[in-house]
């Protein structure tokens, strides 16, 4: 679980797309905001189903590959949430992905 920046004043469909935009992509060519973390790939599906598409499988199998994500708000914090699976451990938290302490 990685909880954004984004306040539940966001829609659905806002925090989505800002944080798709942010995880996973990297307009000037650089590391994903995720890849801090070691994820280096990432399938909208199940593990199950992500095996099965072989080709893709035997490029990628040696990676940390993100699986199917999903948003939900987090009523006591306020923000919205990013869950989702990986298939192998994460890296350590870079000092300046973690909370702020006030």
């Amino acid at each position: 679980v990685i909880q954004s920046p984004y306040s539940m004043e966001f829609t659905d469909e806002q925090a989505r797309k800002q944080i798709k935009r942010e995880l996973l992509r990297d307009e000037t060519g650089g590391e994903w905001l995720i890849g801090k973390l070691g994820i280096r790939a990432y399938y909208d599906v199940e593990y199950e189903e992500m095996i099965q598409d072989t080709e893709w499988w035997e490029r990628h199998q040696g990676q940390n590959i993100m699986l199917r994500r999903k948003l939900r708000i987090n009523g006591r914090s306020g923000y919205w949430e990013l869950v989702f699976s990986h298939t192998l451990p994460l890296g350590p938290v870079p000092e300046e992905m973690r909370p702020c302490v006030r």
